[in-house]
């Protein structure tokens, strides 16, 4: 390995350091519903969700020894987290595109346009690798909340680790009636009843978490239209769409949970190199959590995130967990850039909500 700036002068760390700085998390939401939290590190043993309601005391006798209370730990599994990782190279032809934009540079000077076009080409692959770690947690983050679990297959992590499982053993169950397909279908009577279930058990619901088909359909209901507006309606009341802030004051002032919606896509890249759109949400399924905060994106940090290799490789850390590296290459001649995070996204709350399924 060498320097890249050995290939392309103009690259500086200053400039790497700057621009990822810079550089913001976009549309994707996993650090909103589960914040970033240092574990110390990431053996599966050591993952642990927190829970809301505090575990009261017991009364001994005097002279006797405290009892021990448990932990809630992600169902046990031998080993080490897998890192998450992804890498692109300039090769030839890119560096020939460089070559071109700093002639036109050269004969263009006071032209930002072309200068701002040879700065994107040379750092591009530095956001690149920052997005692909960032939407890669962004899917597990979205599976675990709407299903409770990932398992990573060829189709979905076809580069990596396949048959890797990963369950917080949260409660589900099917609605009363599919909200999809069923006339009769009534949203806000379902949460009305899981609250009241939920309270005989010393707790309540306050989010529900969706994406937006789900919502859609409670909006396009019509026993959620009467909850709103207050009126009775038969077959052929005609009621105003409604909004879910119209709707979630409802359910707030009722003590109802309130509806919050997930919505974010990435793309994936298949081993045929076609890239896809998917979203990481299990059609249909929506969580019922007790607090907002559905849990925390808990990272650790290596070795190799503090040695510096300066006369090889420029290097930053993003966020505090992203660590991406840049370096050369002398036969091929390109320029590597590679992001990794050792990260996991854990569900708090586990035994305090439940994941409905509306569609089946």
């Amino acid at each position: 390995m060498i320097n890249a700036n050995n290939i392309v002068p103009e690259f500086s760390q200053a400039n790497l350091q700057a621009i990822l700085n810079a550089y913001p998390l976009g549309e994707l939401q996993y650090r909103t519903f589960m914040p970033l939290e240092y574990n110390t590190t990431l053996q599966y043993s050591t993952l642990e969700g927190t829970e809301g309601a505090k575990i009261m005391a017991d009364i001994v006798a005097i002279g006797s020894k405290a009892p021990r209370k448990g932990r809630d730990f992600v169902e046990s599994i031998k080993g080490e987290i897998p890192k998450i990782e992804i890498a692109r190279d300039m090769n030839e032809k890119d560096l020939y595109t460089v070559q071109q934009l700093r002639n036109a540079v050269a004969l263009n000077p006071n032209n930002q346009s072309i200068k701002n076009r040879l700065i994107g080409k040379i750092y591009e692959d530095l956001t690149f690798v920052v997005d692909g770690v960032n939407a890669r947690l962004e899917w597990m983050a979205k599976q675990l909340v709407s299903n409770g679990k990932f398992k990573t297959t060829v189709a979905n992590n076809s580069g990596g680790v396949a048959n890797l499982t990963i369950d917080f053993k949260v409660k589900t169950q099917n609605a009363q009636k599919n909200w999809f397909t069923a006339a009769d279908a009534d949203p806000i009577k379902e949460l009305e009843a899981l609250q009241e279930e939920a309270r005989g058990k010393g707790y309540r619901y306050t989010t529900v978490t969706l994406e937006r088909d789900v919502l859609n359909k409670v909006l396009d209901n019509k026993s959620a239209r009467q909850f709103v507006f207050g009126v009775p309606v038969n077959n052929s009341t005609v009621l105003p769409n409604i909004t879910v802030e119209q709707l979630n004051a409802q359910l707030q002032g009722k003590g109802l949970p309130t509806f919050r919606l997930w919505e974010s896509y990435m793309g994936y890249e298949t081993k045929a190199g076609a890239v896809e759109s998917v979203n990481g949400w299990e059609s249909g399924n929506i969580l019922l959590s007790a607090s907002p905060i559905l849990g925390a994106t808990q990272y650790t940090t290596t070795q190799e995130f503090t040695i510096n290799f300066a006369d090889v490789m420029s290097k930053s850390v993003k966020d505090d967990f992203i660590l991406v590296k840049t370096f050369g290459h002398q036969d091929p001649i390109l320029i590597s850039t590679k992001a990794t995070a050792f990260a996991m996204p854990v569900l708090n709350n586990t035994r305090k909500n439940l994941i409905l399924k509306t569609k089946f």
